[in-house]
């Protein structure tokens, strides 16, 4: 057994119920979905809250527990402001959006779209290679027109996901790990050859019984039109387009021994986040900073 496996972890009613060791912490509560997620959201939601105080925030393990969570009638008598943060995802393309007034849905794929910011992945690159001019970084990589070429390339593989969800078909989709379809050397280019195969799996199994009529064009079915007219940024997951921008930026430059979650957190902390402000507006509207009790004490341990 490894030492991951021998650390104690909560369980789903733990994760819920441990918020009540924070009543007299946060002056808001805000639940997210994927527990190992909690630091970059912390980093994140401290960036546009600065004035709210709060110690922690509770990752329930998926959106089904967040949801679940918000709908009780007990968490509803909350006497802290409960904020629910949870991935779009496909939910809006597949009518799954529930209307409960404190939970927001993020108006792009996924926590991680918010992060494709150049300058932020520029600085995690000189902070590795501090030699370096910021300005021949940016002309080595040409990011903006990278990023481009990338959501042209995911968009196709995210229409044949939503194919996978909309038809119920069984089939693997978003969860695939990106790498799968990346060409096996060069990790920042998708193999068509690799999509093509998985286009092959969805058009063989969305046929009648399961599927009338069958699928057969992808580019006419007037059932994946919404998907194909969405904008990439709420079509196309933001952790694969981090993922191939990883390998892309290690391609080119030495980031040492540095993780994708690192990676991904140390560009959080990098970024404006400015394109999250439409979302964070709305969380504040709810808030009412006015009616916030302050509650200055110092955070418990969180054991």
């Amino acid at each position: 057994m490894s030492l991951a496996e021998q650390i104690p972890t909560r369980s789903s009613a733990a994760l819920s119920a441990l918020d009540i060791f924070y009543t007299n912490f946060n002056e808001v509560n805000f639940y997210v979905e994927d527990i190992e997620q909690e630091n970059l959201y912390f980093a994140i939601l401290k960036k546009h809250f600065p004035a709210i105080i709060f110690s922690k925030i509770f990752p329930l393990g998926g959106k089904s527990a967040v949801l679940a969570h918000a709908k009780n009638s007990i968490n509803k008598k909350s006497k802290t402001k409960n904020i629910y943060i949870v991935d779009q995802d496909f939910d809006h393309l597949l009518g799954r959006v529930e209307k409960i007034k404190n939970v927001f849905y993020l108006e792009r794929y996924c926590i991680e779209n918010y992060l494709i910011e150049a300058d932020a992945i520029v600085e995690v690159i000189i902070e590795n290679n501090p030699k370096l001019k910021s300005s021949d970084v940016v002309d080595t990589l040409g990011l903006v027109g990278f990023f481009d070429q990338i959501n042209l390339s995911l968009k196709e593989l995210f229409i044949l996901f939503y194919a996978a969800q909309l038809f119920q078909l069984g089939i693997a989709n978003c969860a695939i790990k990106p790498e799968k379809f990346c060409n096996t050397k060069s990790r920042w280019k998708i193999d068509e050859d690799r999509v093509n195969e998985y286009r092959k799996t969805i058009v063989s199994e969305a046929k009648p019984p399961k599927i009338d009529p069958p699928l057969i064009d992808l580019t006419a079915d007037i059932r994946l039109q919404s998907a194909r007219t969405a904008n990439s940024d709420q079509l196309v997951s933001g952790k694969y387009i981090l993922t191939i921008i990883f390998h892309y930026v290690k391609s080119r430059y030495s980031l040492g021994s540095i993780t994708f979650d690192s990676f991904v957190y140390r560009v959080a902390k990098n970024s404006a986040l400015e394109s999250m402000a439409p979302i964070a507006s709305k969380i504040k509207k709810y808030i009412s900073p006015g009616r916030l009790q302050k509650k200055k004490r110092p955070s418990p341990v969180d054991g």
